[in-house]
């Protein structure tokens, strides 16, 4: 065979030669303006959810628990106050020195719906002692603070299986997500309950249970937020830790009932009262895509939560405690164990009542998606560390 008559031209060879390394850096500075322009909307997000919080109308459904607070200083069953309407009046002595005269004291057009039960009532009715704008700023603090843990706190449930890189863009999208700055702008607990059912099961690897029990006791005072969690720990058989969560809740209604001169089971009955008024309400939920006079939410959902069960049988064969890295400081969950926590979060999310900030929730199966994304990204880059 004659040689070509036209060997190669030697820039074509040294095009062909640096194409790779010129791709490399086209890649690197792709990713550094993709992570530039994901931190940009993550600060842009969370300062306006902020800012937003101090404004006139931030702090709306904080408002609900602020005004509970003063009926609670007063020895009154803050349940009961909303369902009778009762407003509480001044004058109001508060630390930071503003004393309301006269006037009714809570803030028109805000929530006055108490919706989470007696545990986070009673902890939050100390922005009672506070002003309303002090106490909304204090409270705005609080929930940025826990907006900036909970990606990270949720990330620990994974410890090893996702690389710095995947995190801060778990984290910075978490940021700029409209649930974070919608809780961020009213007030809401979601954040911090969030924080705190992280916080449990970190504790409970930690062999820590009466402290988790206490922490998971809080958190499921907004019970729709808390279900895939508790869900977890039944499913882990942490009995301690879920009898010290239920005495904390029995706790919380029965201090109620003390301080009301009532019965727990006044309080219980409020709770179902406040149970069927978020029922009616139409949220982020499956029932939002049908005709609000629709019957078929409830078949929906439990064609849903079969769907659900039938998912997780698979996963359900072995007991908890013998899955590989569960349960221990360095792997706070299993592999298993958090699929299951990804998927009850979706599933509550679409069966139940929320509202848009609840979607904080999404931070599990988030977590996860990008975890092996990276994972598999990594393993074409290494095929000998993808083969072993």
């Amino acid at each position: 065979m004659n040689p070509s008559p036209h060997p190669p031209d030697r820039g074509v060879l040294e095009a062909a030669r640096d194409a790779p390394e010129r791709a490399g850096r086209w890649g690197r500075w792709l990713r550094v303006v993709a992570f530039a322009m994901l931190l940009a909307w993550a600060c842009a997000s969370m300062g306006l959810g902020f800012w937003r919080a101090l404004g006139a109308w931030g702090g709306h459904d904080l408002h609900a628990y602020w005004m509970a607070g003063h009926f609670v200083r007063r020895g009154e069953n803050p349940y009961a106050a909303h369902f009778e309407q009762r407003r509480p009046q001044g004058p109001v002595h508060y630390l930071d020195g503003y004393v309301p005269e006269g006037q009714p004291v809570h803030q028109e057009g805000m929530s006055t719906v108490p919706s989470n039960t007696a545990p986070v009532v009673l902890l939050l009715h100390v922005m009672a002692y506070l002003s309303w704008p002090t106490a909304r700023a204090l409270w705005a603090c609080v929930n940025l603070a826990s907006a900036l843990a909970a990606p990270w706190l949720a990330m620990r449930l994974l410890r090893d299986r996702i690389d710095r890189v995947g995190a801060w863009m778990v984290a910075l999208a978490f940021y700029g997500w409209s649930a974070v700055r919608n809780a961020l702008y009213l007030g809401q607990t979601a954040l911090p309950v969030f924080v705190l059912m992280v916080s449990a099961v970190a504790l409970s690897a930690g062999q820590r249970p009466v402290l988790a029990g206490l922490v998971l006791g809080v958190a499921l005072s907004k019970y729709s937020l808390a279900l895939p969690i508790l869900l977890l720990f039944g499913l882990r058989r942490r009995w301690r830790e879920i009898g010290v969560a239920v005495a904390v809740q029995l706790g919380g209604a029965c201090a109620v009932a003390v301080l009301a001169r009532q019965t727990p089971w006044g309080v219980a009955q409020t709770y179902v009262a406040l149970l069927s008024l978020h029922l009616g309400q139409r949220g982020i939920d499956l029932k939002t895509l049908l005709p609000s006079d629709s019957r078929l939410a409830l078949p929906a959902a439990l064609l849903l939560t079969l769907l659900v069960m039938r998912a997780l049988r698979p996963r359900l064969g072995a007991p908890w405690s013998s899955r590989e890295g569960a349960g221990d400081a360095r792997h706070p969950i299993a592999p298993q164990e958090h699929w299951t926590l990804c998927v009850s979060s979706i599933w509550v999310l679409l069966v139940a009542y929320h509202r848009v900030y609840d979607a904080v929730l999404l931070l599990f199966p988030a977590t996860r998606l990008v975890g092996q994304l990276r994972a598999g990204a990594q393993g074409r880059g290494h095929p000998a560390r993808a083969a072993s």
